[in-house]
């Protein structure tokens, strides 16, 4: 299997702690990381002599400032009522403004993919770099094998106070962090349908969300898609649509930092600390 991920400088320390949590875990996977607006010369001596580990170097010399607030009204009223409470991170200042940097490296994975795709590589799993391994992901490979799309699918927000998000059409939310692909026919003309659509709109955020839904629309009496387990997707609960599950499971392979969660859920931090310095 090949791992593919995406990072800019101030995420390597993110990065390189999934790294390590890929080769403790699940060691006998090649990795592809695309880094943008940044050297591989940032990256650990570890990372950098990895014969198994392959960088792409991406210079769009994108502004990382946040000055960008999304257009999705449901995100201005989330924003709204943050600002109210004063819930502001020391690293991510007020939610839901975001950059071109930010937008451009949720955006590009599709174009990584399609590289992977076209050269042959089989068996593919994205993974966003707050992302940690606990566990062997034999049983997701297993998943892959027998689909052409492994991604978790889930319910919109249902609260009716609430305006409804663009970013979860038709009350659907593709969790996109995590994406398992089989190198079949219909997998390549979904992805290259999707990455021109996602392009389009490349510095846009949520554009690989709402993009995905279109697609796959569009191919869903073709594609065989496998609803990837919370076991590969835990996000400690911090996403209401989760069922309601609180904390991290100890039972499950991966770790994901949902939102706020990443920088202030200590189980969540303390996993990511073991395996670097993370932020």
């Amino acid at each position: 299997m090949t791992i593919v991920c995406t990072s800019d400088k101030k995420y390597i320390p993110v990065f390189e702690s999934l790294y390590f949590s890929i080769r403790q875990n699940h060691e006998n996977c090649q990795i592809v990381l695309r880094l943008i607006d940044c050297d591989s010369l940032d990256l650990c001596t570890d990372v950098r002599y990895d014969p198994n580990v392959r960088v792409i170097v991406d210079h769009q010399n994108l502004s990382a400032k946040r000055n960008k607030l999304t257009i999705d009204q449901h995100v201005l009223q989330d924003t709204v009522w943050a600002s109210m409470r004063k819930k502001y991170t020391k690293t991510r200042g007020p939610r839901w403004f975001y950059s071109d940097l930010v937008a451009y490296a949720s955006n590009i994975k599709y174009n990584t993919i399609n590289t992977l795709l076209d050269e042959g590589v089989q068996r593919i799993l994205y993974m966003d770099v707050d992302a940690i391994v606990r566990k062997p992901l034999n049983g997701l490979e297993e998943l892959i094998d027998k689909s052409d799309i492994v991604i978790m699918k889930d319910k919109g927000d249902t609260n009716p106070s609430l305006i409804k998000p663009i970013s979860e059409p038709d009350g659907i939310l593709w969790h996109c962090g995590i994406i398992g692909l089989n190198n079949t026919d219909t997998t390549r003309s979904f992805c290259k349908e999707l990455e021109n659509r996602v392009m389009e709109d490349k510095f846009e955020w949520d554009a690989d969300q709402i993009q995905f839904h279109n697609v796959f629309n569009e191919f869903i009496d073709k594609i065989e898609f496998t609803n990837l387990p919370r076991t590969y997707k835990d996000e400690g609960g911090g996403d209401h649509r989760l069922g309601g599950i609180k904390g991290f499971s100890d039972e499950s392979h991966i770790w994901c930092g949902a939102g706020e969660s990443k920088y202030t859920d200590k189980g969540y931090v303390n996993e990511c600390k073991k395996y670097g310095e993370y932020l």
